[in-house]
């Protein structure tokens, strides 16, 4: 019985993956701005719960030691919309007590207002039309596990604007805001999370957007995971109208664990509380690991085309001294 149950989980992902091309999804935020670092673009913006190591220096920094060992990790975005964006990132989870991360995001090209301007008809791509001035980003982070059943961390992020006449809307072209999480061991199959982002940046409508979320993530058995999480998110002046400020999403997560070295994982966020947008994104991925080597490549469509989807590839290696 639970065999069968697992084959359909597994048919159901390669169901929603090939759905992806055929998605008529209305276009809105860039993913650089609501998406995860690597791993996380699977969890269709969430994982509070769910994700671990350098995956979750963005969304809950208190599960960022999920090995004691330095982790480097390196992604690669094609997003739907927007410029194709890359992540590099360390943790030294070795070392103390404290684990503590960093995390660089890099652009390939650089921003254009005046191709934004032009509604990106100039452009290769219209991805521009939905893309932000952001020049780069650099997350700081430090986890410390406080007993077998809580755990805590804190994040800082720092945002550089690139150098046009569109500023951040402190007036000024960077900002620095803070974050952090917990995660709570209930029982030995039951975790619960919150965590809480780009406090105190005072950019109210620009980047970075405040971000609070809580979820629980049950292991149904060794192989299964499943999570629900709700978020809520401070709408940025790159999102498209709306009525209410904050954007309110209901996301739910399932990771199956098929052999010791092989994982997929799938997932579904929608927005709810807001009649002008219909925001739902649904996401997957596959990943390879050993003890030390993990490759995965994921997807995510979110609302903003009928025939693109974003795609990632993560590979991070952990190595002892």
């Amino acid at each position: 019985m639970r065999r069968q149950f697992y084959k359909v989980i597994l048919h159901s992902f390669f169901i929603f993956s090939s759905a992806f091309m055929c998605l008529n999804l209305v276009a809105q935020t860039p993913e650089e701005i609501d998406l995860a670092s690597g791993l996380g673009i699977a969890y269709s913006g969430g994982g509070v719960t769910s994700i671990s190591g350098l995956h979750s220096i963005k969304l809950n920094p208190a599960a960022l030691s999920d090995q004691k060992l330095y982790i480097g990790s390196a992604s690669y975005h094609w997003p739907s919309f927007g410029r194709e964006y890359y992540q590099v990132g360390f943790i030294d989870a070795k070392t103390s007590k404290l684990t503590a991360a960093v995390q660089y995001t890099g652009f390939i090209e650089k921003y254009s207002l005046e191709l934004k301007n032009n509604l990106g008809i100039e452009n290769d791509s219209q991805n521009s039309v939905y893309d932000t001035p952001i020049k780069n980003r650099v997350h700081f982070a430090l986890g410390h596990t406080l007993s077998n059943k809580f755990l805590l961390g804190m994040s800082a992020n720092y945002v550089k604007a690139s150098d046009t006449s569109l500023k951040l809307s402190n007036g000024k072209s960077s900002s620095i805001s803070f974050g952090g999480g917990f995660i709570a061991k209930y029982t030995k199959k039951l975790n619960i999370a919150g965590s809480a982002e780009n406090l105190f940046n005072n950019v109210s409508t620009s980047q970075p957007s405040r971000t609070f979320r809580v979820g629980a993530n049950y292991d149904y058995s060794t192989s299964l995971s499943l999570g629900f999480e709700y978020k809520n998110r401070k709408r940025s002046e790159y999102d498209i109208e709306s009525e209410h400020s904050s954007e309110h999403t209901g996301i739910a997560i399932a990771k199956l664990k098929l052999r010791d070295y092989l994982s997929v994982i799938g997932s579904y966020a929608k927005g709810f509380a807001d009649s002008k947008v219909d925001h739902s994104i649904i996401s997957g991925g596959v990943t390879f690991q050993t003890k030390t080597l993990r490759i995965g490549y994921l997807l995510s469509a979110p609302n903003k085309s009928s025939d693109q989807a974003h795609h990632a590839l993560n590979v991070q290696l952990g190595f002892q001294m």
